[in-house]
């Protein structure tokens, strides 16, 4: 096994806890407040939006064309609370749609990549946070899971 097959595992597992967290949610749990003003169904929009941002990062890495983006640490946090109204106001089964859609796209482009090419993610450009997507996924579930409780817990 590679450092990159490894990710890409971890990838998957994310994914499925994902899938199955999204099939068990009921409707009156995606406008739980998991924290500030961040509801399940935010929550869920935010993962959706990540996982598309890091496909379009890795789309301009595959071609090889530059992507690198390094905005100033605060970035990430202005774009999260940018995108909080639209998340807020989005349909929840449209946030349910739109996370497990991105999960899978971003998954499958990473696992067409060549082995070698993965790997590369790992050490070029600081993008292994493109491969790593399980990370930022269990971040969200696990919080999402902390406020459910119960059956949700891992």
């Amino acid at each position: 096994m590679t450092a990159a097959t490894d990710a890409l595992d971890e990838n998957d597992r994310e994914r499925v806890r994902l899938v199955a967290l999204v099939a068990r949610l009921e409707s009156g749990e995606l406008s739980r407040i998991v924290h500030d003003r961040w509801t399940v169904a935010a929550k869920l929009a935010h993962l959706a939006f990540w996982e598309r941002m890091a496909l379009g990062h890795l789309e301009r890495w595959a071609t090889g064309a530059d992507y690198i983006h390094e905005p100033p640490q605060w970035y990430d946090d202005v774009l999260n609370d940018a995108l909080l109204v639209e998340s807020l106001t989005l349909h929840t089964a449209a946030a349910r749609q739109l996370v497990l859609a991105a999960a899978e796209d971003i998954d499958g482009r990473l696992r067409s990549l060549e082995l070698a090419r993965a790997e590369r993610l790992l050490v070029d450009h600081d993008a292994a946070w493109l491969l790593r997507r399980y990370v930022h996924r269990r971040e969200h579930l696990d919080e999402i899971e902390g406020v459910l409780g119960g059956s949700f817990a891992r």
